[in-house]
């Protein structure tokens, strides 16, 4: 009886091991049962894909993961102290709508977006790759900066998502985008209601689930390209890292580098 305990405790052992080597809690049945479609390596970051792919857009995925974590390390992390591995990220990429949903809820819970979503707490994404790889892009931010800065703030967070998300990637690199909805904050401003500087860093959280969270989103990914083309984002990125529950430090970072005037030229010219 003695051994057969020893010998259930050595399985046991041996199973939450590769469970740690493999990035945390075993996956879902939903996602384990997907096909490994390769894996990227960088530093502390180990990103595993699964999913449902033929080998060439498997492997344009693969590619496109590599330079995205790639930038993230050069534009972002490299302004900040390392921070130790924390195990490997799962994403599962999906052919098609039908298919997102069926696996996304396999998993347990709500699936808040149509396209993707990321779950820190499980170390895992979901991602919907048939109109193309964008939606990967957002939530493979998620993982990587969340990792790196595990308090950031979801304006910051979110604002970096919408970049990478309207980004292009090509060999010679990312190329951020403009983000989405420069046609509702055009509509704001002329409104008078451009949420102020102030008001985005100091955006609660749950701000960004309700009815204005569009808004913000976009607000948030115009101001970070700003910043970007100065060459600051990873100077500010920095600041807040070291800063995380001080949004008034969050908005004097800001007004470094745009001021409310500039912030309305630059709303206006999108």
């Amino acid at each position: 009886m003695r051994a057969i305990i020893l010998a259930a405790v050595v399985v046991c052992g041996l199973a939450m091991v590769r469970a740690a080597l493999a990035g945390g809690d075993a996956l879902p049945d939903a996602i384990g049962r997907l096909p490994e479609l390769g894996r990227v390596s960088r530093g502390p970051v180990r990103v595993v894909l699964r999913g449902e792919l033929l080998p060439a857009p498997a492997e344009a995925a693969r590619v496109e993961v590599d330079r995205v974590v790639a930038d993230l390390q050069h534009r972002l992390l490299r302004q900040a102290p390392g921070r130790a591995a924390s195990g490997a990220v799962t994403m599962a990429l999906l052919p098609d709508a039908g298919r997102y949903r069926q696996v996304g809820r396999a998993i347990g819970g709500e699936l808040v977006s149509d396209r993707g979503f990321y779950r820190r707490n499980r170390r895992l994404g979901v991602v919907d790759v048939g109109p193309g790889l964008a939606t990967l892009r957002h939530e493979l931010v998620h993982a990587v900066v969340g990792d790196d800065f595990p308090a950031i703030p979801a304006w910051l967070d979110e604002g970096l998502g919408e970049l990478y998300e309207s980004a292009t990637v090509d060999a010679a690199g990312v190329h951020l985008g403009r983000g989405e909805g420069g046609g509702q904050l055009r509509a704001a401003l002329r409104r008078g209601e451009l949420p102020t500087l102030t008001q985005l860093a100091t955006t609660a959280d749950d701000e960004l689930r309700g009815p204005r969270a569009p808004l913000l989103y976009a607000l948030g990914a115009a101001v970070l390209r700003h910043v970007d083309q100065a060459g600051h984002l990873g100077d500010l990125y920095a600041t807040i890292r070291a800063n995380p529950r001080d949004p008034e430090r969050h908005v004097a970072a800001l007004r470094q580098y745009v001021d409310e005037d500039a912030l309305r030229r630059l709303v206006a010219g999108l």
